[in-house]
């Protein structure tokens, strides 16, 4: 996020970073540049309040100098997990970089499914629960990360607790937390992205630093706002068709159709299908 920052009028806050990372400083106790996990940089705990949907109860708890500053708007990375230590490849149009590179963008013109169909950024709730947190504001920690790009959402899906609770999920409620939305500065994927596997309003799972599967969220009635290609809003109920759950999120290098139904399909940017935003 912190590319649009200067588009979303936060001129001097991008102007701050970049002086920031030129600059010697200490942090953890050592004098260097600073990284965008570090607890004791300050400009990174700045609350933007265009990157907050005030719908989300915790949208007001970050920054201040307490915490990072929070995300609601995520991301696309399409309908498989992201490895963010080796994010070469993902079907949305947004891809992560890794410890030594950055990693090549992908242009308008690579949505050959249709500016029109492909969605950009969605929703994903800030994690500030427990156990016994909301699908909305939770994040629970597992699958191995070596092998997730390969296995099906329905561990995740189970994660579902009654009334939408998620009984295992990880105890974020202190500062720092390193689970979803917790600092619009970072590129881990749970800060700032999402995949359209599981349907809005299910559990997000996965490693809390390298891999993850993060699910749209929002506390709007009913579903999420995503943001498409053509620049349009939409609003996308809960219970888009997004196939089935035991289907295998296909790993590095699948292609073709998506396999989680039309919400898989809108997260792809080039798997040549037919569906359009509901």
């Amino acid at each position: 996020m912190t590319a649009i920052l200067p588009f979303i009028e936060q001129t001097a806050l991008y102007d701050a970073m970049i002086s920031d990372l030129s600059t010697v400083g200490t942090y953890g106790g050592e004098s260097r540049y600073p990284f965008t996990w570090d607890t004791d940089w300050q400009t990174i705990k700045t609350a933007v309040g265009a990157l907050l949907c005030p719908s989300d109860p915790y949208s007001d708890s970050g920054g201040g100098g307490s915490d990072w500053g929070y995300n609601n708007y995520h991301c696309s990375l399409g309908d498989v997990p992201v490895n963010w230590t080796n994010s070469s490849f993902s079907r949305g149009p947004f891809l992560g970089g890794n410890w030594d590179s950055k990693a090549n963008g992908k242009k308008l013109s690579a949505m050959v499914d249709g500016t029109s169909n492909t969605i950009l950024i969605g929703e994903v709730g800030i994690a500030k629960g427990g156990p016994g947190g909301s699908v909305k504001n939770s994040f629970v920690e597992m699958y191995n990360p070596d092998t997730m790009d390969n296995e099906s959402p329905e561990a995740c899906y189970n994660q579902r607790g009654p009334n939408g609770s998620v009984p295992n999920a990880f105890n974020a409620s202190g500062t720092y937390g390193w689970v979803t939305g917790r600092n619009w500065s970072e590129g881990r994927i749970p800060f700032n992205a999402f995949q359209t596997i599981l349907a809005p309003n299910n559990p997000s799972c996965g490693n809390r630093w390298d891999i993850a599967m993060v699910t749209a969220s929002s506390f709007h009635t009913g579903g999420v706002n995503v943001a498409v290609g053509d620049g349009s809003v939409h609003f996308i109920s809960e219970t888009i068709d997004a196939g089935t759950i035991t289907n295998r999120c296909g790993g590095t290098g699948y292609s073709g159709p998506s396999r989680f139904g039309v919400w898989g399909a809108l997260g792809s940017i080039n798997g040549s299908e037919s569906h359009s935003i509901p």
